[in-house]
């Protein structure tokens, strides 16, 4: 784990002294920025329809969100989550199997609900659970996104933040194969799917 300092200048008078006198202050604080600690893939198993999938874990304080990746075959439990990207300039850390890792604001908010709604559940999230970095990887798993989609337990769509309760609705496989939210052929034989939206 890496550190970050936060320094500051303090101006102050002393009882019957001339001029103002000037103290610099430094904290040293703990944080995940520091690349040389970041998470690194484990190499994903091509020659076998594998995949990654993303465990939400217990933390002992509101803010840190930790997770565990592992690797599975496809088929199992997994539950897919579908939500928009978003921009990467604002973007914020998780510990992933004990590594920080940077992930974009729309799905932080996601995990953050995730830590209460969904912890322990297996997730298939496109942008943790797939090497970004690694094209031939990239590549292979897009191929099998479908089936990824069709042999989940049930698929999330996140509908971001806006400032409301959580909202579960749930939506049959007429209202899915209209969505813009992906393609319709990833729809196809989906079972079960739920949108919701939450703070």
């Amino acid at each position: 784990m890496g550190h970050c300092d936060l320094s500051w200048t303090a101006k102050y008078k002393r009882a019957n002294a001339e001029p103002l006198s000037r103290m610099k202050f430094t904290l040293r604080l703990p944080t995940v920025c520091d690349p040389r600690d970041e998470f690194v893939y484990e190499p994903l198993d091509l020659r076998q329809k594998s995949i990654r999938v993303l465990v939400v874990l217990p933390t002992s304080t509101k803010t840190a969100i930790r997770c565990e990746i592992r690797q599975v075959l496809l088929g199992g439990n997994h539950v897919c989550l579908s939500y928009t990207w978003g921009e990467d300039a604002d973007h914020k850390y998780i510990e992933l199997n004990g590594k920080p890792f940077r992930v974009r604001p729309n799905l932080y908010e996601f995990l953050v609900r995730a830590r209460r709604d969904f912890m322990g559940d297996e997730l298939w999230v496109d942008a943790v659970c797939i090497d970004q970095r690694n094209v031939r990887e990239k590549s292979a798993q897009v191929q099998i996104m479908p089936e990824i989609y069709r042999s989940a337990r049930e698929v999330l769509i996140w509908a971001g933040s806006v400032g409301s309760r959580l909202r579960w609705v749930a939506a049959g496989y007429e209202v899915l194969s209209r969505s813009t939210w992906l393609p319709g052929s990833l729809w196809s034989g989906v079972r079960k799917a739920y949108c919701f939206r939450g703070i």
